[in-house]
């Protein structure tokens, strides 16, 4: 079965979480079940269901996975935009460049750690984030333009995509290593 989904042109292919999840539980309820043969033993079939269901998590992962990449490039391209107008509202003499960009190690205002398996997280914060955003625009003078901090907060959730990036990378080679033996 195709799945087309109708867009505007400047929006990415998509599918919705919802039709997603449903077509999803289709499949798993349309695979066929094969009969046990007598010659065949309850330990090869146990574990071929067992492939069978690593197989499927790992392609619902992977499937979450370009998902969440075609989504971080949509916000990334977003922020450039922005970035560009605040260039152009800035005018010729244009402070919004890479000479700006400050370079020397910051302590991190977010930590995130997670487990071998990637099923538990800790998040720590480090700095407010009201404060971070003073400082960080406090450089492109008093009136900074509204583009710049639309581009400022169209980065944070691209941050938060790229943890869940991580995540689902993370489950993905768990994944893969549960699958060897069972080749």
């Amino acid at each position: 079965m195709i799945w087309h989904h109708v867009r505007k042109m400047e929006e990415p292919l998509s599918i919705t979480r919802t039709a997603r999840v449903t077509h999803l539980s289709w499949r798993r309820s349309m695979l066929p079940t094969i009969p046990m043969r007598n010659n065949m033993d309850s330990s090869a079939h146990c574990c071929n269901h067992e492939a069978d269901d690593l197989i499927l998590d790992y392609l619902e992962t992977l499937d979450d996975y370009v998902r969440k990449k075609f989504e971080l490039e949509r916000q990334l391209k977003e922020c450039w935009y922005h970035l560009a107008r605040a260039r152009v509202c800035l005018g010729s003499t244009s402070r919004v460049s890479e000479l700006q960009f400050d370079f020397r190690d910051q302590p991190s205002s977010l930590m995130l750690e997670v487990s071998e398996g990637g099923d538990i997280f800790k998040l720590m914060f480090g700095m407010p984030m009201a404060k971070i955003e003073r400082e960080t625009l406090k450089r492109f003078g008093i009136l900074v333009p509204k583009s710049l901090k639309t581009a400022q907060s169209a980065v944070a959730p691209a941050i938060q995509l790229i943890c869940e990036i991580a995540a689902l990378q993370t489950k993905i080679n768990v994944l893969m290593s549960k699958f060897e033996p069972l080749k």
